[in-house]
């Protein structure tokens, strides 16, 4: 491991200062974060500025939650599979939205909250997909529903003040795509102009609001 932070550490000079400066901060709090980056450094010779961009927009995220990670956690081989996969989709990402969402994943799984393995590959679709608007009313349809009652609803999504601004036929558009997701499930009848209705959260929608949306959408 030394071999590798030392390695990593002699081609900062060919980043730009504030990823150099960030780096060695976080060789610091836990050296297990360079040994991390080492891994999809890779990337940062192909993206270039790009790279050197939203990388340290990912490390500055690191710092910032640093207290959060559990150094348990990272040092998994499973939290590293995630860093490496977190990582390039965040440098090749060009929404900052999408970006946010990954790093609240990250952060949320490196909090120590568990997870099936086989599930990162679902959400990291997902996040690739789906769009701000999605986003946004399916955290305010979880924020306006009752968790104990997320297996048996029958919720009308124009009755949520905060989605009143939204047409119909958007709203309709929106429910369907968190359908297609399994975040939700709609009313088997619904069809093509009338308003669904919203009859689950599923146990999925809720796992991915808790690991990607509970930090903001």
């Amino acid at each position: 491991m030394n071999k590798i932070k030392l390695a990593t550490l002699s081609s900062l000079q060919n980043l730009s200062p504030t990823f150099a400066t960030l780096l060695q901060q976080l060789q610091i709090i836990n050296p297990q974060w360079v040994l991390l980056v080492s891994f999809g450094a890779g990337l940062l010779g192909v993206f270039r500025d790009l790279a050197d961009e939203r990388g340290v927009e990912l490390l500055e995220f690191i710092k910032q939650y640093k207290s959060e990670f559990s150094k348990s956690v990272i040092s998994t081989p499973e939290f590293k599979d995630a860093f490496v996969n977190v990582w390039e989709m965040q440098i090749r990402e060009s929404s900052s939205s999408k970006r946010k969402r990954l790093r609240n994943f990250l952060l949320n799984l490196g909090r120590g909250k568990t997870i099936e393995s086989d599930l990162h590959t679902k959400i990291y679709t997902i996040v690739e997909q789906m769009t701000d608007d999605e986003a946004k009313v399916f955290g305010i349809i979880i924020r306006n529903s009752n968790p104990e009652s997320f297996k048996q609803m029958n919720l009308n999504p124009t009755g949520i003040n905060e989605l009143k601004g939204y047409p119909e036929y958007n709203l309709i558009d929106i429910c369907n795509s968190l359908n297609a997701y399994r975040l939700i499930t709609i009313r088997d009848n619904a069809t093509i102009g009338s308003m669904v209705s919203i009859q689950q959260i599923t146990p999925f929608g809720e796992l991915f609001y808790n690991f990607v949306c509970n930090e903001g959408c």
